[in-house]
């Protein structure tokens, strides 16, 4: 007989300690074995608060039970965005023949998973995280008609930043922030060399981001993105931004230029969906 207990370390730390010494007595019964799914550095620090003792020697505690150990290798989390594509069936959405007639919409579901690994490569997330955004975003989706723009580059990274990074979150949604603190906070999560198509696709997503943040705020004074340097005679951006501005100022150029749909766009139109403020339709 084989007895499979899993997640013990997510238990009340009372309670997993009390597990494992009460199935200890069962360990010499032949014919049942025990395997225990554990995060053993979180359980060691239950084993600690348990016996009100950081000095006690929690490993050593754990080897009188554990015969074997085996390490599970690091999820590949490139793979599991793929996997999770599929399994919500994003392309029941994206790739719909009403959406595969307008031309701006039809690589929306490559640009979602796209940029979705690009964030998850931010930090070494649980799975679960992942799943609960693509979780997150596909019931977003439903309140979307099927031929409205999902800006999905600012859609994946608003929800992104609902479930890891909430006071940035909150300010976006509540227009608490200047331009340069925004460009600031948003660029302070990068914590990792980005390669040049990397940085070309966060880039834009921070442009989507200004331009519809700033439509939204109906009391904000408008000012230009970019301006002419009277020197160089050359565009410039207004703010200051760690990234290549070249690519800043392309960036802003494209979506004011080849995606002109964007500039009556405030970032309400994602907000009130992410929050399910939008009626789901059928």
């Amino acid at each position: 007989m084989v007895l499979f207990i899993d997640e013990l370390d997510r238990c009340r730390p009372s309670y997993a300690v009390e597990v494992i010494e009460q199935v200890k007595q069962l360990f010499t019964v032949s014919g049942i074995v025990f395997v225990l799914s554990i995060d053993r550095v979180q359980l060691c620090h239950a084993i600690r608060g348990v016996y009100g003792n950081d000095n006690i020697n929690s490993d050593e505690y754990l080897r009188r039970f554990i015969d074997i150990e085996y390490s599970l290798p690091e999820p590949n989390a490139m793979q599991f965005c793929n996997y999770l594509y599929e399994y919500f069936q994003f392309d029941d959405f994206f790739n719909t023949e009403s959406r595969m007639k307008h031309y701006e919409l039809r690589n929306d579901g490559e640009a979602f998973i796209e940029f979705s690994k690009l964030i998850f490569r931010f930090g070494k997330y649980p799975l679960r995280v992942q799943e609960k955004i693509f979780a997150h975003a596909r019931l977003a989706l439903c309140s979307f008609n099927k031929e409205q723009y999902v800006l999905p580059y600012l859609f994946v990274f608003l929800i992104y930043l609902r479930t890891l990074h909430k006071d940035i979150y909150n300010g976006i949604k509540n227009h608490t922030f200047t331009r340069q603190v925004l460009v600031s906070m948003v660029e302070d999560l990068i914590n990792l060399s980005l390669t040049e198509i990397e940085t070309r696709i966060f880039v834009f997503a921070e442009a989507l981001l200004l331009i519809t943040y700033e439509s939204a705020d109906s009391n904000h004074q408008k000012t230009l993105l970019i301006d002419i340097n009277n020197e160089t005679k050359e565009y410039q951006l207004t703010f200051n931004s760690k990234l290549d501005n070249k690519l800043f100022v392309e960036a802003i150029e494209s979506v004011k230029n080849n995606r002109f749909y964007v500039m009556d766009l405030s970032i309400n139109h994602l907000i009130d969906r992410i929050e399910l403020f939008i009626p789901i339709f059928n």
